[in-house]
């Protein structure tokens, strides 16, 4: 998807938004997706980006979203003090919109940032003392959501968050 966005030359600036599902794998690459990204979405003439996330490109998305909100650096660090969020930047994890509790359909709706925040902070359950090298500040909020979030079946994923993301933006649309 970069590459189609660095390819479009004097056209770029007719680009609306850009839609991307569990497609940032650049963690080696430089800059990184995230770093990559993050840099257009905030730059002259920068548009509204949407990733949608599945477990498989986690740790760039964990990245990406918590620059967006101002939190980290592209270091992966703790941004101390935080920065203003961009408004142009939608970060979101792949999830079901509904889930069946008690017999009842319930909506997951918006609420599923804040979710995802808390999961982030929160150690895994199956947490044990490490004698590795500190993680950095996004390496371990990627972790703890891994750690504490459940996933779509992982076969189903990639058909399940474009599925998801077009049909909201279907429910959203003014016509």
């Amino acid at each position: 998807m970069r590459k189609l966005v660095g390819t479009l030359g004097k056209y770029q600036s007719r680009l609306k938004e850009c839609w991307g599902f569990d497609c940032l794998y650049g963690k080696k690459i430089v800059p990184d997706d995230a770093t990559f990204w993050y840099q257009w979405v905030s730059g002259q003439g920068g548009r509204p980006l949407h990733i949608i996330y599945g477990p498989s490109t986690l740790p760039q998305s964990v990245k990406l979203y918590l620059m967006g909100r101002g939190k980290a650096t592209s270091q992966g660090n703790k941004a101390d003090p935080p920065r203003a969020p961009l408004n142009n930047l939608h970060v979101t994890i792949g999830h079901y919109e509904t889930y069946s509790s008690h017999g009842q359909t319930v909506k997951v709706g918006s609420y599923i940032d804040s979710v995802v925040d808390d999961l982030m902070t929160r150690p895994s359950p199956k947490a044990k003392p490490s004698t590795k090298p500190a993680k950095s500040f996004v390496e371990q909020a990627a972790d703890n959501l891994m750690a504490n979030f459940i996933f779509v079946e992982q076969q189903d994923i990639h058909y399940f968050i474009a599925r998801a993301f077009f049909l909201s933006k279907l429910r959203s649309a003014p016509f």
